[in-house]
């Protein structure tokens, strides 16, 4: 969560009055002169607290098609960037991303060099959304250049704080500390105690996350002091809040942090800030929880699962690379449909002219043959477009079947953590139910942000299968053991497989073959190896084997419908339609001394 702590052009920071808004507004109507009437807009913008977000947004999208109407781009793309700021509040990170691409796109092609500051500095904020930290890092130097040059102070101020904000989550906390005390020293010297206390909680965050407790504590209580000194504590920040939250429970004082948690959730909702909200409701949940408020924790808890789907499912057709490509070079792209508007445009007027020139010599048989030919060839290209229209197409709806089947994988293995996690509550087992809560709430976070994704880095699923493992063990009481063995080519490079395909396999094993067994540990032994252009995927397990399983399942009454196995070979004929590698899987009974053995699974296929 990271939105709270940046820095746009529009802040609430200012407190005033209605008649002064409503005097600007009045202004505003009255003004004819275009450029004056925008600057009046911005200021309008400027004194509209975020607890309106949806009449910012209202009023910015009607004048942005006013504008547009008008024909006055310079106008139009000043208010589409900064729609897309204040869409950030509102989780659309998407949305955000395209319009402030676009912005930018035709802010270069006017020259609009104020415009094009404020707009790279948004697009680096918004790839800090997406975890892009270096892509943000890019576009906020590249900021910071522009407006040193251009002598302009208040996006120094940002910038500086941005960037320290960026290098803090790159984990260079030499860089951050450089950026925050850079932009503390320039507010000090502009003796703008508001943003000195935002420059002190950076300065917080910065230590926090290099476990400097004592630093970190230090600087949230100076952030805080500095805010009250502005004549109304209920002025700091839901975010200030969050990370006292954080320190203390950090500190193992979780009475002390409970209160910050509680006021960060409700100004974060009041606001309108979702992401805020949600980490808020984490640390929430979490301090609930250490002073033995278990039920309060556990709802707590599930309003912030609730309020994470709803974000994640607003998001999940975000395609970030695919955006960056298609505007990454927005300027040049401008440049070269100006130029062949004009080149088509003389070329026209050209072949209008030879037409007229030529018509009365024209035979009528042979524009007989030029009407075939037209027919002809508009045939044949409507063809081919239609053909790659198709696989286009077919492409699309592979992708969706392929997530329609891993959607399928997801809810068993949850429901399984959830009671797990219920039972050590009940139990009032608080250590354990503390570290499996933890341990759950990651494997969580993992399965719902590649929940949608067809392919995700191998790394994260490793991770993935790693947590699943640790939670099962806890669940079954070390029943059995478990090893990760991968290797080493595949640790070295960067790989792509379609998500959850292994975790159904581990699953499988334990919960068929090692949880009936009775005769000495249970073992599970995972591998991955690099061969060629496919990932060998091995899951083998000294279990009861699955005749055995079969027939444990069958004799109990209540047993769910297993569909993991099926899930999987169907997930993977649908990849060796869209590949010329061939996919292999293949299920093997062990035995040993004529006793089934286990059960070993062998997957073969392709990476990205």
């Amino acid at each position: 969560m990271v939105l709270s702590a940046l820095v746009g052009f529009i802040t609430a920071k200012a407190q005033i009055t209605l008649e002064t808004r409503d005097s600007i507004y009045t202004l505003m109507l009255n003004e004819e002169d275009t450029f004056t009437k925008l600057d009046l807009r911005y200021k309008f913008i400027a004194q509209t607290e975020p607890f309106y977000l949806d009449s910012i947004l209202y009023y910015l999208e009607i004048w942005e098609q006013e504008y547009h109407d008008q024909r006055y781009t310079f106008g139009e793309a000043r208010m589409r960037s900064m729609r897309s700021w204040y869409l950030n509040y509102k989780t659309e990170y998407e949305q955000a991303l395209k319009l402030a691409h676009s912005a930018l796109a035709i802010q270069d092609s006017l020259k609009d060099s104020t415009g094009i500051r404020r707009t790279l500095n948004r697009i680096g904020v918004l790839n800090l959304q997406f975890k892009r930290y270096e892509e943000s890092a890019t576009y906020l130097l590249q900021t910071l250049e522009m407006s040193e040059l251009n002598k302009d102070t208040a996006l120094i101020d940002i910038c500086l704080n941005n960037l320290g904000i960026v290098y803090n989550r790159l984990q260079d906390s030499e860089k951050g500390a450089k950026y925050n005390r850079a932009c503390y020293e320039l507010r000090r010297f502009q003796k703008d105690t508001f943003w000195m206390a935002y420059s002190l909680y950076n300065l917080a965050e910065l230590f926090f996350n290099t476990d400097k407790f004592d630093s970190s504590g230090h600087y949230y209580l100076q952030s805080v002091d500095l805010f009250g000194k502005l004549g109304n504590r209920n002025v700091v920040p839901a975010m200030v809040h969050t990370g006292l939250a954080k320190y203390y429970g950090a500190i193992n004082q979780p009475e002390l942090g409970l209160p910050h948690a509680e006021a960060a959730v409700k100004k974060a909702r009041k606001r309108g800030i979702q992401d805020s909200e949600i980490e808020a409701l984490q640390i929430l949940a979490n301090l609930e929880y250490e002073v033995g408020r278990y039920k309060k924790s556990y709802e707590t808890l599930q309003t912030y699962q609730a309020l994470r789907e709803k974000i994640d499912s607003a998001n999940n057709a975000v395609e970030i690379t695919k955006i960056e490509e298609k505007y990454n070079n927005a300027q040049q792209a401008v440049e070269i449909s100006t130029l062949k508007a004009k080149n088509l445009e003389a070329q026209n007027q050209r072949d209008q002219a030879r037409f007229r020139a030529q018509i009365a010599y024209i035979l009528a048989g042979l524009l007989v043959l030029i009407i075939i030919a037209v027919i002809v060839f508009l045939g044949i290209k409507k063809r081919t477009d239609q053909k790659v229209h198709e696989a286009s197409f077919d492409k699309q709806v592979s992708d969706l079947k392929l997530v329609a089947l891993r959607t399928q994988m997801n809810p068993h293995f949850i429901f399984n953590c959830i009671n797990t996690a219920q039972n050590f509550i009940v139990k009032t087992e608080r250590e354990k139910a503390y570290e499996y809560l933890a341990q759950f709430s990651k494997l969580i976070r993992n399965v719902l942000e590649n929940s949608n994704k067809v392919y995700i880095p191998l790394q994260d699923e490793i991770n993935q299968i790693k947590q699943y493992l640790e939670l099962e063990a806890v669940r079954f009481e070390d029943k059995f053991s478990y090893d990760l063995d991968i290797d080493e080519a595949l640790q070295q490079g960067v790989y792509e497989i379609p998500s959850m395909l292994i975790q159904p396999c581990v699953e499988n094993a334990i919960i068929h073959g090692l949880v009936n067994k009775t005769n000495g540990p249970g073992h599970v032994s995972v591998r991955l190896t690099l061969n060629d252009n496919l990932v060998h995927i091995e899951v083998e397990d000294n279990g009861v084997g699955r005749e055995k399983a079969l027939q444990i399942k069958t004799s109990k009454q209540n047993h769910y419908k297993a569909t993991a196995t099926l899930n999987i070979q169907q997930r993977l004929d649908i990849i060796q339609q869209n590949t010329s590698e061939h996919i292999e899987y293949k299920i093997t009974d062990l035995v040993n001394e004529g006793i089934p053995g286990g059960t070993h699974v062998f997957i073969a296929l392709p990476y990205r």
